[in-house]
């Protein structure tokens, strides 16, 4: 300031806060770094800085982009992109072009009706409407979760997100999510040993991988005989060059049962090669899908699960499911969570298991017992 006596004040001040204060907090105080407007970002910037984040796996972020374009298309009307080829990259161009910032929470409810207008003659398919939504819904989320939007900050670049945290999932309740059994687990056991053992031993121990251990797909498909600890009984399931995770609570030791260790060793003595699963496809990490070596054995159980009875739209992870359902019911909701290697218990009861073991006081057995002569009918 020109002004001597101002000066002199305002030095005072300065002086007064760094010895009472410390010199960082009395430099915030009288000289504070200017507050950094949000970046504006269009789609494709915000989808190249999310990749450099790290955080989010190639496959998985291609599914969250794919959503995210059919969003933005939807709210700027550039259509459905269903063209091939050129005209459908000319489509992504066009789409990546728009700015983030079109998601508004008016788009995003005009998007839900969108959605669900079109099924809502038929009941069965606006529940297979509603379920889509909420996948939608849930993978935005995850895509613009804090700890995502934190790391961009770090990048020098403020994202104000789209407002999906401000909209609610169709479903309501965690009832309109979690697997319900219709499985008659030994019976399907029984019929899967005296056929599918026979005809295709390779897809019968994908099948007892995936409904006895509760594997995933990717696990199975990439399970090597040296990750089984013979001697301690049990599978060190951990990332290697081809196999990744879904998340860091999926790396763990799976306890094997003494059947298990023998049925395995039986299978060690006739497979080729160093995974359980034999496949003439040699393992590869793809960017943009899921590379399965095993695909036509899980095409193969999936085909023999249907024509015994299990018709949902992904039998091989309904096993995993009906494997979950089996352990609550024997030791309860927290050892189902560990052997489903979920992050959380919230995951296991959503979207898995319910709790149907018989709940009581376990003091019944101690009531006294006698026979009561039925009401005369006179």
């Amino acid at each position: 300031t020109a002004n001597i006596e101002e000066a002199a004040q305002l030095a005072r001040d300065i002086y007064i806060d760094i010895t009472r204060k410390g010199w960082d907090e009395a430099r915030q105080t009288h000289k504070p770094k200017p507050i950094k407007a949000p970046t504006v970002l269009t789609v494709g910037e915000f989808f190249r800085l999310v990749a450099l984040t790290g955080l989010i796996t190639a496959v998985t972020l291609t599914t969250y982009k794919t959503k995210l374009r059919t969003i933005i298309a939807f709210v700027c009307e550039l259509g459905s992109g269903r063209a091939k080829g050129v005209r459908h990259l000319e489509w992504r161009q066009n789409v990546e072009e728009q700015p983030l910032s079109v998601v508004s929470l008016a788009a995003l409810k005009n998007f839900k009706r969108h959605m669900l207008s079109r099924k809502e003659d038929n009941s069965e398919a606006l529940e297979h409407a509603k379920t889509t939504f909420d996948g939608y819904l849930r993978n935005m989320r995850s895509l613009f979760r804090q700890e995502v939007l934190d790391e961009l900050s770090s990048l020098g670049v403020d994202v104000i997100p789209p407002p999906f945290h401000e909209m609610t999932y169709s479903m309501k309740g965690r009832s309109a999510y979690a697997y319900v059994s219709k499985i008659q687990a030994e019976s399907l056991m029984r019929a899967a040993i005296a056929d599918l053992s026979v005809r295709e031993p390779g897809a019968f121990l994908i099948f007892v991988l995936a409904l006895l251990l509760g594997l995933r797909r990717q696990e199975i498909d990439r399970l090597r005989w040296d990750m089984i600890n013979w001697e301690r009984q049990h599978i060190a399931l951990s990332p290697h060059e081809f196999l990744h995770l879904k998340t860091k609570g999926s790396a763990a030791e799976i306890r094997l049962d003494p059947a298990m260790i023998s049925f395995l060793r039986s299978y060690r003595e006739i497979t080729k090669g160093e995974y359980l699963v034999h496949s003439e496809n040699t393992p590869r990490n793809a960017n943009h899908y899921r590379h399965y070596r095993c695909e036509r054995l899980f095409k193969s159980v999936n085909r023999w699960l249907r024509q015994n009875g299990v018709n949902t739209m992904c039998p091989l992870h309904t096993l995993r499911k009906e494997y979950g359902s089996l352990v609550v019911e024997k030791f309860g909701l927290v050892a189902a969570k560990d052997a489903l290697r979920h992050a959380s218990i919230d995951i296991t009861v959503t979207y898995y298991v319910r709790d149907r073991r018989p709940i009581n006081s376990g003091l019944e057995k101690l009531l006294p017992f006698r026979e009561i002569d039925a009401p005369s009918s006179n």
